[in-house]
């Protein structure tokens, strides 16, 4: 919990206190004179108001909270697929992303370099990686196989609910086994998957 939540969960624990201090002496007064004149009244009024008290307040932390829990990572997962498809099919395919990250890959001498398109404003990316709105670019060289690491999705927000993080990685043909076994010593506890021929997601 953070600052903000704990001060709106103090705000209203207050408030509560407040409300039932400054109520409780004409309550108990009301109580006592509606008791005396209809037996069981009491017990009706209490279990009515805890049950009305219970779905207003289950209703304003289902409101509060909420933005914490949905979409489910499932669901996230499953429209960022929809966009990465949609987006690689209007650029050309996943031949043509194949292609074209190759072409970068061959146009790159550093064993690694990592490359922003947010902020490197000034460098062209080949038409398949800049329509899929890459967030970064890793290109690498170093373990052997030529490979690339885009980051399409995925942020950190402090205080809330980040989005979920999804990758492509687009391995040289012919050297898979060995470009997977490396990434997952990185991501040990990321999901990845086959794609096509050389592409594969990483969620």
């Amino acid at each position: 919990m953070n600052s903000l939540e704990l001060l709106r969960a103090l705000f209203w624990a207050g408030l509560v206190v407040f409300l039932f201090l400054f109520l409780s002496r004409r309550l108990t007064r009301d109580a006592v004179n509606t008791e005396e004149k209809t037996p069981g009244r009491i017990g009706e009024i209490v279990y009515l108001t805890s049950k009305w008290l219970t779905l207003i307040l289950s209703l304003y932390l289902g409101l509060a909270y909420l933005p914490s829990f949905w979409p489910p990572r499932w669901m996230e997962r499953r429209d960022q697929r929809k966009q990465v498809i949609q987006r690689v099919e209007a650029a050309g395919g996943w031949a043509k992303l194949v292609q074209d990250t190759q072409i970068l890959l061959a146009t790159n001498d550093s064993p690694y370099v990592r490359i922003s398109p947010r902020w490197e404003t000034n460098f062209v990316l080949p038409t398949t990686i800049a329509t899929l709105k890459t967030r970064d670019v890793e290109l690498s060289k170093m373990e052997g196989p030529s490979t690339a690491l885009l980051h399409i999705f995925g942020y950190h927000s402090t205080g809330g609910r980040g989005q979920a993080n999804y990758w492509l990685f687009v391995v040289e043909e012919g050297s898979e086994k060995k470009a997977i076994e490396s990434l997952r010593s990185r991501f040990s506890n990321r999901t990845i998957r086959q794609i096509t021929n050389s592409v594969f997601e990483v969620y």
